[in-house]
């Protein structure tokens, strides 16, 4: 137990996790202790004085909601028809509806209203909500996971629109913005090797998107010494372990991704090498 909470401090620290709200919970999915307060067993508490897990799910905080924002919805999953074909079953004057399961990353989605298709240039209708459980509702606000039910404004049916993973939808100024090539801040991790160099290839999972990008450009990194002291090396020739790089990424499609100020859901991302996440 000690050990695993010395390595995944390590890794939360190297990410700026803000390491006083992290718990570490000893529990046993084979005999369920710990998993409350009344499956605690002399074993544990003997050198275990912490909350049980059901204990620490209560006394989580509620996170600050973004609902005011401008909307950004990302699409989870496109659900298809017994045919597999991505679609409602109806008809309607703005063409054929389909149906996309969503997660709301701020504002508020309403039914009626019309919001705009990233990263292509469509429009659609918001023609049904549903929650999670299948409970129609008139909106989804921050936070909210559910089903969409969208027909396509310029006709086109749902095999034209091709929805997919990571879609996202918008209302609001400023537009979602696409782009083949972003600049980035990463952090890079314990187990990164060989280092990184300009030209490596690399998987990319953006808000439940995945496609392969390529580091083109490292314009800098941060080196920490060991008082503690951060220094920057402009246009270092790889970028090792535990390192902070500002680079530049190019994907082999457009994708959503907006400054991390502006929506922390869209400038957020991972890249993975061989099954393991290297930044």
């Amino acid at each position: 137990f000690q050990q695993v909470c010395t390595l995944v401090t390590g890794m939360l620290e190297s990410l700026r996790f803000n390491l006083d709200l992290v718990s570490f919970i000893p529990v046993s999915g084979f005999t369920g202790d710990n998993v409350s307060t009344t499956l605690l067993p002399e074993k544990l508490t003997s050198w275990y004085a912490g909350p049980s897990l059901l204990d620490a799910l209560d006394a989580l905080r509620v996170p600050h909601r973004p609902i005011n924002a401008s909307l950004r919805v990302v699409v989870t999953s496109v659900l298809l028809g017994a045919d597999g074909v991505n679609y409602s079953g109806s008809q309607g004057g703005s063409g054929s509806r389909f149906d996309v399961a969503i997660k709301v990353l701020q504002g508020r989605i309403r039914t009626g209203r019309g919001v705009g298709i990233a990263p292509t240039l469509g429009i659609a209708d918001v023609c049904k909500l549903t929650t999670s459980d299948g409970t129609p509702v008139q909106l989804l606000r921050a936070g909210d996971a559910g089903v969409a039910t969208l027909a396509d404004r310029g006709g086109r049916s749902a095999a034209e629109v091709s929805p997919w993973d990571g879609m996202i939808l918008y209302k609001g100024q400023p537009s979602v913005r696409s782009s083949q090539r972003f600049k980035a801040t990463i952090l890079t991790m314990e187990n990164l090797n060989p280092p990184m160099l300009p030209g490596s290839t690399f998987d990319i999972y953006l808000h439940g998107e995945s496609l392969q990008c390529r580091l083109r450009k490292i314009y800098h990194t941060t080196v920490t010494k060991a008082t503690g002291e951060s220094r920057q090396v402009r246009r270092p020739k790889c970028v090792g372990k535990n390192r902070s790089a500002y680079v530049q990424i190019q994907t082999e499609r457009p994708v959503c991704v907006e400054p991390f100020s502006e929506c922390k859901a869209l400038g957020r991302f991972a890249m993975r090498h061989r099954g393991m996440t290297s930044a």
